[in-house]
């Protein structure tokens, strides 16, 4: 379970439509803290070295996954309008990535035959809630 927490994070958090300084090699995106460190994913970087904007798509993000994801005949759906994400401060981009990264997800679900969706979903939600107090 541990595992759909790290890959739904990771998933979620790398994909940022990129606002920030970046060095782009052949298409790998380096995302860059507040120090000017370099990292292959978003969600690496860590939270006391995020800029303010990193800070803020984080937060939004974040509540997205804890509070519009559900979970319906074992898959995860996206419950939340285009519009009210874009609400949040998000961009276009970062919509259809989460949903990408939703039909990803459930790929790799169906792919490992993984039962109880919503009860490894719930446990994504417990962890990630205690990690961002």
């Amino acid at each position: 379970m541990k595992y759909l927490f790290l890959f739904i994070v990771i998933t979620v958090l790398s994909c940022q439509e990129n606002k920030t300084p970046s060095v782009n090699k052949k298409k790998n995106i380096t995302y860059l803290d507040s120090k000017g460190k370099a990292y292959k994913y978003f969600a690496e970087i860590p939270d006391s070295l995020r800029t303010p904007e990193q800070q803020k798509f984080a937060k939004a993000y974040t509540d997205v996954l804890l509070n519009y994801v559900v979970v319906e005949n074992n898959h995860m759906v996206l419950k939340i309008s285009k519009e009210e994400f874009l609400s949040k401060g998000l961009s276009e981009t970062d919509f259809q990535v989460f949903k990408e990264n939703i039909r990803t997800n459930n790929a790799w679900i169906d792919s490992l035959g993984i039962k109880d969706v919503d009860k490894m979903l719930e446990k994504t939600r417990l962890e990630l809630k205690s990690s961002i107090k």
